[in-house]
């Protein structure tokens, strides 16, 4: 079994002033349709707010937000399980959910989802 990493990171999704989602299965997001997808500020503050309260190191980048922080906080935040590996070709850390992501109430009215994406594979 690889040995679980310190740290792991994940996306926020957060819900869209426009009610629009960006996990519609099919979503069409381009450049004339992506500020569909952009919280309001408000929402983005309040999202911050708790998710640093609960331990969270938090940062925005664009029409999500990256969480950092212990396996174990996420796994008692969001109320699943998580599995580490270590991708064959790059020895990266891939963490995948077991189980569905539990938004806690203080958040259910700014996030919709929480996703672990796989990291990027970059290509000489």
């Amino acid at each position: 079994m690889p040995q679980a990493s310190a740290v792991i990171s994940a996306e926020v999704v957060l819900k869209s002033g426009s009610g629009r989602s960006l996990t519609t299965p099919g979503a069409e997001i381009n450049s004339a349709t992506v500020k569909d997808y952009f919280a309001v500020p408000e929402t983005v503050a309040k999202a911050k707010r708790e998710l640093e309260s609960l331990g969270f190191r938090v940062s925005e980048s664009g029409v999500t937000l990256t969480i950092v922080g212990e396996p174990g906080r996420f796994e008692r935040v969001f109320g699943l399980r998580l599995r580490q590996e270590k991708h064959p070709q790059t020895g990266q850390t891939i963490v995948q959910p077991e189980g569905n992501v539990t938004i806690p109430p203080s958040l259910k009215d700014a996030v919709e989802t929480v996703v672990f994406p796989e990291p990027p594979q970059f290509f000489a």
